[in-house]
This record gives C-alpha cells, structure tokens and sequence, in this order.
C-alpha cells in the first residue's frame, strides 16, 4: 500500500470533520459535535478579529457589507456563466463569501447544488469561480460543505428556504440566536439554515457571520452548529472558519494515509491520541501498519478538561445602581464570566418604630448560571414628632388637602397610596393642595411628607382617607349608532331612579325613566343632531338639572360599494356586506325614475338581456328594521361586453349511444380551447385542445345530462365571461 504520511494537528482534523462528509461526528458524552474550537455558551474572539479579520491567505478578502446574491451581482452573473453549458445539476447561490483579485477574479460561492432529477438530494458546496478580464467565467474548484452522505447519523442537507422564514423554519433560527444570547466581544448572526443532524436532540448547522465588537470591524464567515436538545433548549456546539481558496481537490491525495498527532486536552478543547486515517477506503487506525481499524470515537477523542472556576468577583458602581462580575479558571486564566449584571432596588421605608433599608440585588445569568450578589443600606427610624397635621374639604369630583407645617420643612409632597404602593403625585412649598378628577363614592388614601435637610421623611402615619361630594347629577357618556344612542352614567348616591330626558319643540322632556345606569335611544334618523341629559330621583322628587346634557349626532350611514364584471349580455353586480341588512335590492335608473329590479339576501346579482354598446344606472339600497332605505348615493354605470371586440366558440353537439361530438366555431387570435363542467359552484377546465382543435369525441359516458362549455385563451387568458349563458347540455340516453 502507498503511504504519504502527513501530520495533521487537531485544528486540521476539526475542519475536515465538519466540510469533509467522510469522517463520523464528534461524541462527547450524548452531544455529537461537528467542531469543538468553541465551548457552548462561552464568550471567545476568533483568530484574526479586528480590522484585518476580512483578509485571508492567498489575497483572499471575505465579502463585506452583506454576502446575499442579491447585493453581489457580479459574482452571481459570473457563476451563471459558468454553469451555463452544464445540464441536469441546478446551482442556487446561497452566499458570495469572497473574491481574489487574480489576472480577472476568482469568485468562493456557496451553493445549493441538485440533480434535476426525481428523488434527487440536495448538496452545499464552495464553488471556485474564475472570470477573466474578457468576461470569461469557468469553475475552477469545489468545495463540499454537506448533503450526499447516507450514512446513519449523517447530516441531511436542507432543501428548503435556507434564508430565515417566518412560517418555515423561524424556531430554527431563533434557537441560533437563543444559543449566543449574553455572549461578548464577536456579533454572530446565523444568515443560512444548511441543513441537521438527529442526534439525543438535533443539530442545526448555520453559514454564520462573526464580527468582532471594535472600531471599524470586518466580519468572517464560519459554519456554526447549535444543538437543541429535547427541552428546546439550544447552545453552541460547533464552529469552523471558513478557509477560502480550499478546494476539494486540494484537500488530500486519495490515496494516502494521513497521520493525526495526539494533541492534550485544554478547559475548552478535546485532544486526540495518535492515530492514522486511510482516506482510500474511508476507516480509521490506531497504529500505522493500519491494523488496529476502529469506528468509535471515544478511543481517540480525550474529552475537554473544562473549566475550574474561582469564586465570582462583583465590581459595584459607586451608587449601587451597576454592577459586573467575572469568573476566571483557575486552569487557563480565562475570563469565563465578563458581564453586566442588572441591578433590582426594593426599598422598605422607615417608620416611627422601626428602620428601613434599601436592597440591591445584582444577577445575571451565563452559560446557564445565575449569578447574584445584593448590596443593603439601612435607612434610620423617623422621629415620632413634627409630621404634618391634615384636614381636608369635599368638594364636586375634588378633594382640597390642607397640613401644618413642619419645623425645619423645605418643601412638601402629597403621596397617594396606589397598588399597595406610595406614589408622590405632587410637590411644593404651599401647605395645601387640590386633588382632581376623583370619582365620586369612590375612597382615596393619601399623606404629606416634608423634605427636611434636603432628604423626604417617608413616613405615611398622618395619612387619611378622602372621598369627593356625592353626585346629584350623573356623570354622562355617550356612544352614537346609526339608528340609536346608548348612554352610560355613573350611580348617584340616594338616587332612586333615573330619567332619561331629551329637548323636544325647544323644551326639555321625559323620554323614560328606569333603575339602571344605562339606556339606548332607538329608532332614530340617521345623521341627526339630538341633545340628551339623564336626572336623577332623591327623595321622591326629580332633580331637574340637566347641566350634563350632551349633544350628539346619530352616524350617518355608508351604503354597499357595487362593483361589477362585464358578460356576453350580461354583468354580474357584487356588493360589500352592510350591517344589520335583512336584504338587498338591485335598483335600475329609468325614465328619471328608480325602479327594483331584484331583491335577496346575497351579495350578488346577474343582470341578463343587456344590449352591447348600452349603459345601465344601477344602484343597490338595503332593508334595515323592516324598511328600505331610499339612498341611491352608491349608483354605477355598467355595460356589458362589447362583441365586437371579443368573440366566443359557437358550440354544437351530436350525442349518439354512450358518447357525444362537439364541434365549435374558431375564435380570431385563439391560442387554445379548453372543456370545461362546473363543480362546488365553480368552471373548472376538464381537457384542453391546441389552437387549430374545433372538435372533441367523449369516451363511453354513463346516462344522463351533463352541462359544459368550450372557452378559448385570448392574450394568455381563459375567457370565462358569460360561461353560464353559454353552457350547453349534453343528453346521454
């Protein structure tokens, strides 16, 4: 056998695990792994990050400013050029990664490549495009990413929407995102969903963007995988730079042995022992004469060591209100935690007979860990004197609050306790306040604090309870229909009725009267101006005061939108839904007078036996609580199709024992006809003949009637108009 020793190092074997198909996936513990340079959930910086991460090896530039096809036309024109000549294989660009700058330009595409043939799979691959300075494009290499393996546990190749879909593959993309959630110092985002992995879980493997989080940055390009285990919780378990200028062909020879030197494990990284890899026939040795085969990777991998973490360290801002923490290993010295934590302030205010505090409580989670660290300052007892005195006066939707003043007070604050909570709603200098817009019947609690030495003392042991005056007039909405008004009021203390009271012939009157606090006017005209009030009944007497009374105007009514589509002699008429209808009636404009032509309860109507070259005034009117509505506002003119512009088959037939013959007229410009029965309501097209057909014989048919019609496509159309007039029907006996 012919043996070309190389030695690989272990970053080597990662890449080629991931774009290479051949060699089994990773396994540490039950995650299979397609790249293990990144620890799930740990913050890293990928080699070369900063402003020259776009440049690579060989004069390579990884593309900027977005990879989509759609924004590197140049690339996408020149692989169409070199594709042009191939037949049977359909190459989608799905990313243009990058270009080098040669006597022309190579262009590195990520495709989507397929066989155009049934049950075909799909395949991902770099493709090497050359277009010279002449404009002369040709593939030049490949690179194959994933798709074609059918080995168990292989990754099955997406053959969908690879681009982020809402209805398709959104939860994909999220759990992308979902993984590098809290992560620092590198931007990655997901661009196109490759395809997956079943494992105890899935992977998912992305084309992702990775830009580091510095001044003027440059993004690179890697494959990412994210496992998403059977909770749906999802992290980071794979990721390989993309090497432009690599080719398969370039990879290795077929047939050599490559020899993969042990590597030691670090926190993050697995190792590897010796071991040699026969790319000929595809298996994996222990020992270099090849006899030692083995398939299960736990004899070469060494799992990652993982992280020895020292105790957390908190960095407080001076106020208390920031807080950062970091976590380094003890091991590697790496930072494994550098966040920002948010800070919560619950705040206990002191009393007279007990002090306060003020918790601050710092926690963020990372890598699935909570970190928490709190921080309390205690607030001293308030003195028991020197609190403000309150008396307060009732007044109509408004409480006015009067205190004593406090010795040594600079300001006071009136607080409202709402949601179990103190809330200052005002401050000042005076020693009185007016509370607003309180609804009747309804208890308020509220304080005064004083600000003394520049510090509120918050204590709320002079608080009291206020209600406004009781109301003797209701307080009024209103909301208007078309045909009625509803009117809603606020309960009156005492009251033992309520009268519902409109102006009539210049003079307030009692329209109704009743218990509740609500009431619909009805039967009135639309778009109609109607002042209202609403009294009330204390002690047996009506309190006429009506200075709630409330004008307003029934809506004026927004009759159907008629629409209509021409027929040979006809036109269907179709109208939007008007509310609270019992019917419709289709109107005609005739002789200055409007006249019914048709009623129902549909939406839709056939007007038959119309002249071509005639107009018609129609309109459509409704039926509401029993009555018509005389409004024509909606009228259109409609005119049926003119036949001396459209022409349509002239149909005969012959039935004869269990079979018919149709013959029909040809129709000038036709580019086809087609036979067509109506089901569920509908034409729908049975058998279609070529422009120069005219006559059509039926297979044996059972007894009966069956109705048709032959349609002709004019300008790409069928020309359906009329079908119905139209249609003949055919008898088998």
């Amino acid at each position: 056998m012919k043996h070309t020793i190389v030695k690989r190092t272990l970053a080597g074997l990662l890449a080629l695990t991931l774009v290479g198909g051949a060699l089994p996936s990773v396994e540490i513990g039950n995650v299979k792994l397609l790249d293990t340079a990144v620890t799930a959930k740990a913050d890293y910086a990928l080699e070369g990050n900063g402003t020259e991460a776009g440049q690579v090896a060989g004069g390579w530039e990884f593309t900027q400013g977005g990879v989509a096809p759609s924004n590197n036309e140049a690339a996408v024109a020149a692989l169409e050029k070199a594709t042009l000549d191939i037949d049977g294989i359909a190459y989608t660009p799905v990313a243009v990664l990058g270009t080098q700058a040669v006597a022309g330009t190579n262009y590195a595409i990520l495709c989507k490549v397929k066989a155009v043939a049934p049950e075909a799979k799909a395949q991902y691959q770099i493709i090497y495009v050359y277009e010279d300075l002449e404009g002369t494009a040709k593939i030049i290499g490949r690179k194959h990413i994933i798709g074609g393996e059918t080995a168990p546990g292989s990754f099955e190749a997406n053959d969908g929407d690879f681009l982020y879909n809402e209805n398709e593959n959104k939860a994909i993309f999220e759990a992308f995102d979902s993984a590098y959630e809290g992560l620092a110092g590198v931007d990655n985002r997901a661009y196109a969903y490759l395809g997956r992995q079943v494992v105890a879980g899935t992977n998912y493997l992305f084309l992702a963007s990775a830009t580091p989080v510095v001044p003027n940055p440059k993004s690179t390009y890697n494959f990412t995988t994210i496992y998403v285990d059977t909770d749906g919780k999802a992290q980071v378990n794979g990721h390989a730079k993309i090497e432009l200028g690599e080719m398969d062909e370039e990879l290795f020879d077929p047939t050599d042995v490559i020899y993969y030197a042990a590597a030691e494990p670090t926190c993050t990284m697995p190792g590897i022992v010796d071991y040699w890899y026969d790319s000929k026939n595809n298996k994996l040795y222990l020992d270099e004469a090849l006899t030692q085969e083995f398939t299960d990777w736990n004899d070469v991998v060494i799992p990652p060591l993982g992280h020895d973490l020292d105790e957390p360290e908190w960095t407080w801002g001076e106020d208390n209100k920031t807080a950062h923490v970091t976590v380094t290993c003890k091991r590697c010295k790496e930072k494994v935690v550098d966040a920002d934590a948010k800070v919560t302030v619950k705040r206990v205010e002191p009393t007279v007979e007990k002090a306060g505090s003020v918790t601050y409580t710092a926690a963020v989670m990372v890598g699935g860990e909570y970190y928490v660290d709190t921080k309390v300052e205690v607030l001293d007892k308030l003195s028991a004197s020197n609190m403000p005195l309150i008396t307060f006066e009732r007044g109509d939707f408004r409480v006015k609050l009067n205190w004593t003043a406090s010795e040594g007070a600079t300001r006071y604050a009136v607080c409202g306790y709402v949601n179990k909570t103190w809330k200052i709603l005002a401050q000042g200098n005076d020693t009185s306040y007016v509370l607003t817009k309180l609804t009747p019947g309804v208890n308020y609690k509220v304080a005064v604090i004083p600000m003394i030495d520049g510090a509120w003392k918050m204590d709320f042991s002079n608080a009291v309870t206020v209600t406004p005056k009781a109301l003797k007039v209701p307080k009024l909405t209103v909301e208007q229909g078309e045909n009625d008004i509803k009117l809603d009021w606020i309960e009156v203390e005492g009251a033992e009725k309520y009268g519902i009271c409109g102006v009539v012939s210049g003079k307030w009157t009692l329209l109704d009267e009743g218990f509740n606090t609500s009431y619909i006017l009805k039967n009135l005209k639309p778009g109609t101006k109607y002042t209202v009030a609403v009294i009330a009944k204390i002690n047996g007497k009506w309190v006429k005061d009506y200075s709630n009374q409330v004008e307003v105007t029934t809506k004026t009514p927004v009759m159907p939108t008629v629409s209509y589509e021409k027929g040979k002699n006809a036109v269907k008429l179709t109208w939007t839904e008007y509310e609270g209808a019992e019917k419709y009636a289709v109107c005609g404009y005739s002789s200055g007078k409007w006249t019914k032509l048709a009623e129902g309860t549909g939406t839709s109507y056939i007007m038959n036996n119309l002249k071509t070259g005639s107009t018609y005034k129609v309109a459509v009117t409704v039926k509401v609580n029993g009555r018509w509505k005389v409004d024509y506002s909606n009228a259109i003119e409609v005119a049926p199709l003119d036949q001396r512009v459209l022409e349509y088959p002239e149909v005969k037939s012959q039935a004869y024992k269990d079979k018919f013959i149709l013959k029909w007229s040809a129709v000038k410009n036709a580019e086809g006809y087609a036979l067509a029965v109506k089901q569920s309501g509908k034409w729908t097209i049975k058998k279609q003949f070529d422009a120069n057909t005219t006559t059509f014989t039926s297979p044996s048919m059972s007894k009966g009637d069956y109705r048709m019609v032959i349609i002709a496509k004019v300008d790409g159309k069928w020309q359906t108009n009329d079908a119905d007039n139209r249609a003949i029907t055919v008898s088998i006996f």
